[in-house]
């Protein structure tokens, strides 16, 4: 069975939305009049229309199989950013499809009830309708816990959403904020079902999904390729890059911007530390992004404290294997770089934001150096990681390095993908729960004009 790209990931769980959100706004407006009363008066409900019940059971069955393969997609598709959270928001939504389940069970006793109550022609005994108040109250119950389990699941997906990118802030903002209220409704009638929570709980969320799922449909999710061909980005061509944006140079606007694509020779600061202009560049990534590369300098102080106070935990861990660097020595040596022994290059959106940086360090003298790359979550899976990899490769050959070496976790997927992706070779040795990685670098010879450099 063919397995989904992750280019059409997001167009799937946009039709899964959308199907479920279908499937169980049908089964909704169906079911409350024919399910609501005391049991005598459900049974003669359903008596004069099974059809009708029918028609509810076979539409939750569907809205069950659209969450079972909407919370799949999900995971597939944002798993690689914080996975305990992607695994329990998973967990919860195929409880909830469990719990809904049971519940279309209790209607099915229901049946068999109507089915009785017709063939005696008389009503139900007192055996028969203690079993179907038994039977109404776990549908009703069941699909009360079966709302708590979506709704702690959704806050998970539409947290990773908005951390992700996976679709517009606006969108996320919005999932949110209207399950939060849904949250507070399903709490209510767990507590106590003769509780009825105020319907502006609902309203908000009612057309999320669907609009979620259009958007999904139509437009993708901004943080992944649209082109399925479009697997490495390019450099673009000197004349076709884009000029860079003005740059406000005062002073004041200075120390509270972020940096962005302002070429080294304007910067007094690096423009004689013998920092490596050439590298420079934009690249277009394959989801139509630009991103301006550059090598990291000690101008970038301020955005690496920002980055590392942003980045999630499980980004932080993988990247350190245990606690990141804090205080101001250890972020001063980030971004204090001699650009032959040291050497970071650092991706930069349009805006002006840090989203990815590989980096290399080795002794005096060593053609060995240890090297780590980390993207942020929202721009992952486009190439950038495998592109900052080659460059920082490439430079590194050009100052006598012939090869990189690293530790990751070894269930770090990602970091396998990566590498693959590079097209470098290497060599991998798993001990206990971590990976050695060997990566030969193409042998370019010496730099003259870096030999000398700081």
């Amino acid at each position: 069975m063919a397995v989904p790209s992750q280019v059409s990931v997001p167009r799937y769980v946009g039709a899964a939305f959308v199907a479920q959100f279908s499937t169980s706004l049908a089964a909704g407006l169906l079911s409350p009049s024919m399910l609501s009363g005391d049991v005598g008066t459900v049974v003669a409900a359903i008596g004069t229309d099974t059809a009708r019940l029918h028609a509810v059971i076979v539409l939750q069955l569907l809205t069950t199989v659209g969450i079972i393969a909407l919370t799949a997609l999900l995971y597939v598709a944002l798993c690689d950013t914080i996975r305990w959270v992607a695994t329990v928001a998973f967990a919860l939504w195929l409880a909830e499809a469990t719990v809904l389940v049971l519940s279309m069970l209790s209607l099915y006793a229901l049946l068999d009830l109507v089915a009785m109550s017709v063939s005696s022609g008389s009503a139900l005994s007192a055996p028969d309708a203690s079993i179907g108040q038994v039977a109404l109250g776990v549908h009703e119950h069941a699909a009360d816990i079966a709302m708590l389990f979506s709704s702690a699941g959704a806050l998970l997906w539409y947290w990773l959403f908005l951390r992700t990118r996976f679709v517009p802030r606006w969108l996320s903002i919005w999932g949110l904020a209207s399950v939060v209220l849904v949250c507070i409704a399903t709490l209510i009638l767990v507590w106590d079902r003769g509780l009825q929570p105020p319907i502006v709980l609902y309203v908000a969320y009612v057309p999320y999904e669907l609009v979620v799922g259009i958007w999904l449909l139509v437009k993708g999710s901004p943080g992944r390729p649209e082109d399925p061909d479009a697997t490495r980005p390019h450099q673009l061509p000197l004349a076709e890059q884009p000029a860079p944006e003005a740059v406000d140079v005062r002073p004041e606007a200075v120390s509270q911007r972020r940096p962005i694509d302002v070429p080294a020779t304007h910067d007094p600061v690096v423009a004689s530390s013998g920092y490596p202009v050439d590298l420079e560049h934009r690249v277009l990534l394959s989801d139509g992004r630009d991103v301006f590369i550059r090598p990291v300098r000690v101008t970038d102080a301020e955005e690496m404290r920002r980055a590392l106070a942003d980045a999630d935990v499980e980004t932080l861990h993988a990247r350190f294997l245990g606690a990141p660097p804090r205080g101001e020595a250890a972020i001063h040596r980030l971004v204090d770089l001699d650009f032959v022994h040291r050497l970071a290059l650092a991706a930069f959106a349009p805006d002006g934001h840090g989203v990815g940086i590989a980096r290399y360090g080795c002794e005096t003298g060593s053609r060995s150096a240890e090297v780590a790359v980390v993207v942020d979550p929202g721009w992952r899976r486009v190439g950038l990681g495998s592109q900052l990899l080659r460059e920082l490769g490439e430079a590194a050959a050009r100052r006598n390095i012939n090869r990189f070496t690293a530790l990751a976790l070894a269930d770090n997927a990602p970091v396998l993908a990566l590498l693959r992706a590079s097209g470098l070779p290497f060599t991998l040795v798993i001990e206990n729960a971590t990976s050695r990685i060997d990566i030969t670098l193409p042998d370019a010879g010496i730099d003259g004009d870096r030999r000398s450099a700081p």
